[in-house]
């Protein structure tokens, strides 16, 4: 449930956030691993921004002010791919800035009338940094 919806429910979808997840200075909060090397070295143009790519596992995440457990089994995790824009990035003459998409995680929900109470989430994760110019007045 909540993994397949009909065309016209995408527009309706609700913006869900994680609970914790490595911010841009790079500190963790709700995150149990962080697995492998941060990959920073894609873009070589002046450009562009470097992103901090990761797979990182999420334990919780908010939904209409409730706190939702997503659900892990043993040694088996939902791995989600992230890319953070590092503090202070810069590129040619713009700025870089933190972009973001949906990610489909299975989480526990109480609320649900069925057995298990679990369900399909998309929730907002970082995903890139792009380098966007943002004009000044003179």
């Amino acid at each position: 449930k909540g993994l397949f919806v009909q065309p016209q429910e995408v527009t309706d979808l609700p913006v869900i956030k994680p609970v914790g997840g490595r911010d841009e200075s790079g500190h963790e909060g709700n995150l149990t691993s962080y697995v492998g090397n941060l990959v920073t070295s894609l873009n070589k143009q002046p450009s562009c921004c470097n992103t901090e790519y990761a797979f990182e596992i999420y334990n919780k995440t908010n939904y209409n002010h409730r706190n939702l457990t997503v659900v892990h089994f043993q040694n088996a995790y939902q791995f989600v791919p992230t890319g953070v824009c590092p503090k202070n990035t810069k590129c040619g003459i713009g700025k870089c800035i933190q972009r973001y998409r949906h990610h489909w995680l299975l989480v526990w929900d109480e609320s649900l009338q069925h057995y298990p109470p679990v369900t399909f989430l998309p929730v907002e994760i970082p995903s890139h940094c792009e380098c966007v110019n943002i004009g000044t007045r003179r």
